[in-house]
């Protein structure tokens, strides 16, 4: 029985860039393991995913909910898009401007299938909610990759956020704080912020607009247009911790 490796992308705050590690994560265990990697859009708000990667979803996540009760692999398995990076897409259709959040049982019911599709999944929950959904897809996680910026009020909230999940359950065992556009001048310097979080700051991504911006502008993961870049193997890097195994040299 196949059971995904569970890896939940999620922030404090819109804007952290949780669907831009989200999807280069996914691309980047892809690399080793292609075509046993899924990558799901569940979050609420705006959604980002089919237009960073120019895909178009013949069904989109809203609409594989209303009919959660009948979903079963073969219904999933046409809503995917098979990206020839070897990631099989599950997204919003694109130009999406409010993603109605996805109420529990349909949420977890997709999570529940797409594991057992998949050797790993990762969630793009964007900004958590403080609704028993986007709880439910943390609890459902084995490991919950936290996108935080080293700025004052990106600290304070994900300290807050971090506060309520572990009052409603969740282990901070499975949490992994990952510093988004790092070198920036002016920020708050590293153990200052593990200070401030209470937790261990566990792998960073860094600044790399122009690079990232090149990636978005062709549709691509980052792997496929910038290979070498810095920024791209960070998630190399990142994709091995998440994964527990080493990073191969």
């Amino acid at each position: 029985y196949r059971r995904a490796l569970t890896l939940a992308v999620a922030a404090a705050q819109p804007g952290t860039g949780v669907t831009t590690v989200a999807t280069n994560l996914a691309f980047a265990l892809a690399e080793k393991h292609p075509h046993h990697v899924a990558l799901a859009e569940l979050g609420s708000g705006v959604a980002e995913l089919a237009l960073n990667l120019d895909i178009q979803p013949r069904h989109g996540v809203a609409e594989l909910a209303q009919s959660w009760d009948r979903l079963d692999a073969t219904m999933m398995r046409r809503a995917l898009v098979a990206h020839p990076g070897g990631v099989h897409v599950l997204a919003c259709p694109p130009e999406t401007l409010d993603a109605e959040p996805i109420a529990k049982e349909p949420l977890q019911h997709m999570i529940l299938l797409l594991k057992g599709m998949f050797d790993y999944l990762v969630l793009d929950l964007g900004r958590v909610d403080q609704n028993e959904s986007s709880l439910e897809a943390l609890r459902l996680a084995d490991v919950i990759v936290l996108i935080v910026r080293l700025d004052v009020p990106s600290l304070r909230l994900t300290r807050k956020l971090v506060q309520r999940l572990v009052e409603n359950g969740v282990s901070t065992d499975k949490l992994r704080l990952v510093a988004n556009r790092y070198g920036q001048r002016r920020q708050i310097r590293w153990k200052e912020a593990e200070q401030s979080l209470g937790l261990p700051l566990t792998g960073q991504i860094p600044d790399d607009p122009a690079t990232l911006n090149e990636a978005i502008n062709r549709g691509q993961p980052l792997i496929a247009t910038s290979r070498r870049a810095g920024i791209t193997r960070s998630f190399t890097k990142l994709a091995s911790q998440v994964n527990g195994r080493p990073p191969s040299s």
